[in-house]
C-alpha cells in the first residue's frame, strides 16, 4: 500500500516538474553540477521541500550516510562542549535540530530500500544495515551529555 502511494505521488510530481519546466537540458545539467550531494543537501520547494530524486544514485547513499553521521557527530560533540550554561535552546532544541543532513539521506535511504529494491541498493543496505541500527547508541555518544547537560536543564 505505501509502496504503491509513494510511486503514485512521485510520477504526480515528476509530471509537474516537467510541465513546470523551462530550463533546457544544459542549463540542468549545469544546475545538477553546482549542487552538493542530493542526498545531504536541502530540500527546497513548498512545504518543507522535496527531495532531488533525479539525482539520487544508489552507489551514492553508503558515502552520504557516512558523512551525514559525522556531521551529526561534530554536531553533537558541539553542543555537549559548550562552555555555555545549559539551557533549553543551547541543549535540548539543539539536540533536536541536530543531524538534519543524516536525517535527510537516511529518509531517502528507506525510500529506496522499500520502493526501488534491486540487487543494488539490496547490496547498499546490507552493509549499511548493521550501522544503522545501533546508531542512537554506539554512534553518536549522547550519554556523556546526558549526564552532565541536560539533566542542568530539566526543571526537576
Amino acid at each position: 500500500m505505501h509502496r504503491r502511494s509513494f510511486l503514485h505521488s512521485a510520477a504526480l510530481v515528476a509530471l509537474a516538474q516537467l510541465a513546470g519546466n523551462t530550463m533546457t537540458p544544459d542549463a540542468l545539467a549545469a544546475a545538477a553540477k553546482q549542487q552538493g550531494d542530493p542526498l545531504l543537501d536541502e530540500w527546497t520547494g513548498p512545504h518543507g521541500g522535496m527531495p532531488r530524486f533525479d539525482l539520487v544514485k544508489v552507489d551514492a547513499f553508503k558515502p552520504a550516510l557516512l558523512a551525514g553521521m559525522d556531521l551529526k557527530r561534530i554536531e553533537i560533540a558541539a553542543i555537549a562542549g559548550n562552555s555555555a550554561a545549559p539551557s533549553f535552546e543551547n541543549t535540548l532544541a539543539a539536540l533536536e535540530d541536530s543531524g538534519r543532513p543524516f536525517g535527510r539521506a537516511n529518509q531517502i535511504f528507506h525510500i529506496y530500500t522499500s520502493a526501488k529494491n534491486d540487487k543494488s541498493m539490496q547490496a547498499v543496505e546490507t552493509e549499511m544495515a548493521p550501522l544503522l541500527r545501533p546508531r542512537w547508541r554506539r554512534c553518536f555518544p549522547l550519554s556523556a551529555m546526558r549526564s552532565s547537560r541536560t539533566r542542568r536543564c530539566s526543571p526537576g
